[in-house]
Formats: structure tokens, C-alpha cells, sequence
């Protein structure tokens, strides 16, 4: 799901995910952009990741646990984020 996930009382995911016995395994992570995100795995084993409404990120939390959790499901090595080369100016 993505542009649907925040914080406060009109945070539904969270809630829904709660009430269908899903298992929260990163409930936010301190980042941005991507800031709020989550990763739960629901009772029948599938998972829900569940991104900001900014498209950036929305990207940038798709590369923070999408990408691992899809790496690590196919049995392959997640090889992490791209070496940024920062110049001044």
C-alpha cells in the first residue's frame, strides 16, 4: 500500500493490520524523506509494506524495506544502497 500510511488517529493501516492479527515488524523508521513506513506480516504469512504518500518517499521507503524483504524471500543477497559520489556546488 502506499499514501496510506501516518501517524495519529486517522492512521488506519495500523489499525486494520491490528484488527487482522498481523504482526508489526517495523512499525516507522527514523528517515527522510520516508518517514512513516511499515512492514507487518499477517496471520496466513503474507506481507504488507506500507509507504508515505510522497512519491520520493515513497521510493526511498520502498528501497529501505521492500527491497530487502523481496531480497531476502527470493533467497538472494540484498546488496544495499548505491555509493553516492557528493562534489561541492
Amino acid at each position: 500500500m502506499t499514501g496510506s500510511t501516518s501517524v495519529g488517529a486517522t492512521d488506519q493501516p495500523r489499525r486494520l493490520l491490528d484488527d487482522a492479527g498481523a504482526r508489526m515488524v517495523v512499525d516507522t523508521v527514523a528517515c527522510r524523506p520516508g518517514h512513516p513506513m511499515l512492514l507487518a506480516q499477517l496471520p496466513d504469512e503474507r506481507w504488507v509494506v506500507g509507504l508515505p504518500g510522497s512519491p520520493y518517499a515513497a521510493l526511498v521507503a520502498a528501497h529501505t524495506l521492500l527491497g530487502p524483504l523481496i531480497a531476502g524471500l527470493s533467497g538472494r543477497p540484498f546488496g544495499g544502497p548505491a555509493p553516492l559520489i557528493l562534489t561541492p556546488g
